[in-house]
């Protein structure tokens, strides 16, 4: 999602309270119909040796948080993807704020 080009739909604060993250990249994957009806997407965490696992079709759940993505760093930092695959959606740390990105692939 890095690129000069790319700017943030929504942004928070890193030292703001991290569920906060996971209703705000809710909000606008539901939004962008990344997350569809039944609660499904395609999701990939940005950590070490994530790229082994590639894409996970997940669904989200009422006990779900996306909060608890961190990297090896301690930073919420995922891409997930419409299940037709044509629109992203995902979190990433930036300098002093966490950016919720959204593209149409």
């Amino acid at each position: 999602m890095a690129g000069f080009d790319v700017e943030p739909i929504a942004s928070l604060p890193l030292t703001g309270e991290l569920s906060g993250v996971h209703q705000l990249w809710l909000d606008h994957a539901r939004q962008a119909g990344v997350v569809g009806g039944d609660g499904r997407f395609l999701l990939t965490a940005v950590v070490t040796g994530s790229s082994a696992v590639g894409w996970v079709r997940v669904r989200l759940t009422d006990t779900a948080d996306v909060s608890r993505l961190v990297d090896d760093q301690g930073r919420i930092e995922f891409i997930d993807c419409s299940s037709r695959g044509d629109r992203i959606c995902g979190v990433t740390a930036e300098e002093y704020d966490y950016w919720v990105v959204s593209l149409d692939l």
